[in-house]
């Protein structure tokens, strides 16, 4: 975390640890996580060269800070949205590109290597409201799938050398909760894990879920994935509070570094509960990525009008449009750019969806 004593020592923390230390942060089972300080996955993408299908979104920022005009107990309100189009909140240790934040886990580790980012604004750092839902859009972009890469959430992550926190892991085939500690790793066993195959180079909808119960006495965890539940566990030893984190990581040697890439990302209050309850937690209607997919056929014939048949070739960044001989019109791009068509109305069911984003292997129109 550069410019700040505090932020040296978070950074430097996972290179000061010995061997040993590495090896109980990352278990040879797969267990990860050492400080929630957290991991990149990543998989080989089309170089940005070859990407013609979707142009650069707007460089005009919406971040936001918003404040609820009543009481939080009154109704939920959003805390804080970023589309990342600027630095504006402050991410430590990642990189800005095209609307989205980009956390780069190093190469060349042989125990393994955890990045993770946070942002400096005072609603959030250095600590978050007790009661969050947090949601994020994440994908691996560049490296590859050697050493089982992973990325994730964190809440109630301690700026303390010698603090804990809670991370929400989501790896190719498995995912979890866990509580985990700044110097020695994770504690005990996961607090919840499920074996599920993930696509990590595909754009997942992250939301999770830190609410305290009983007036902070216990704190209750949940994990959705794409909006499907797939964990909801209940901590009665709680750690007390501490800010959010995005994290990128992998458990074990890989030969090129690992890049993941996080979008939308939305911390909304959490109201609902009343102390003692054990109730799951659910993401907001207003929290959840509404979607309408891009007929590729039409919108062929809409960047090529007399010229396309309707027909594509490729997939995913590399999709073309094809002529009525077979030939290759191109991608989408200027005027005819994905962005555009997720701009108009008329392709959205009258809803506001301007971001062209590629959801398992298939594009979409979502906000």
């Amino acid at each position: 975390m550069p410019g700040s004593t505090e932020g040296n020592r978070r950074r430097s923390w996972w290179s000061r640890q010995s061997a040993t230390v590495k090896a109980a942060l990352i278990s040879a089972t797969g267990a990860v996580l050492a400080a929630l300080v957290a991991a990149v996955p990543a998989v080989l993408l089309a170089p940005a060269g070859s990407r013609p299908v979707i142009t650069n979104p707007s460089s005009t920022s919406t971040a936001s800070v918003s404040v609820p005009a009543s009481s939080p107990a009154a109704q939920p309100y959003v805390i804080l949205r970023d589309d990342f189009c600027s630095n504006l909140n402050g991410w430590n240790n990642a990189a800005y590109s095209n609307c989205a934040l980009l956390i780069r886990t190093k190469p060349n580790q042989p125990s393994g290597d955890i990045e993770s980012s946070e942002p400096r604004a005072s609603v959030l750092y250095p600590l978050a409201p007790s009661s969050i839902m947090v949601e994020v859009t994440a994908r691996m972009i560049a490296g590859s799938v050697q050493g089982n890469p992973q990325f994730g959430i964190s809440c109630r992550a301690s700026i303390d050398p010698n603090g804990y926190g809670y991370a929400f892991i989501i790896g190719q085939n498995l995912v979890k909760i866990i509580k985990y500690s700044n110097t020695t790793g994770q504690v005990g066993q996961p607090l919840g894990q499920a074996p599920i195959k993930v696509d990590l180079t595909s754009s997942n909808l992250l939301s999770v879920a830190c609410n305290s119960l009983a007036g902070g006495a216990a704190v209750q965890l949940a994990l959705w994935l794409n909006h499907k539940p797939l964990l909801h566990v209940k901590d009665s030893s709680p750690v007390a509070d501490g800010t959010v984190s995005l994290f990128a990581a992998t458990t074990s040697n890989t030969p090129a570094p690992n890049v993941v890439q996080f979008k939308r990302f939305r911390v909304t209050s959490m109201t609902f509960n009343q102390p003692g309850s054990t109730s799951s937690p659910q993401p907001s209607q207003s929290g959840r990525s509404v979607s309408v997919t891009i007929p590729v056929s039409v919108a062929c014939k809409w960047a090529y009008p007399g010229r396309a048949t309707g027909k594509a070739s490729g997939s995913a960044y590399s999709l073309v449009c094809l002529g009525t001989n077979g030939q290759v019109l191109g991608g989408f791009s200027g005027s005819h750019s994905l962005n555009v068509w997720c701009a108009d109305p008329r392709h959205t069911n009258s809803q506001h969806l301007p971001n062209p984003e590629l959801v398992n292997r298939s594009w979409v129109c979502t906000a």
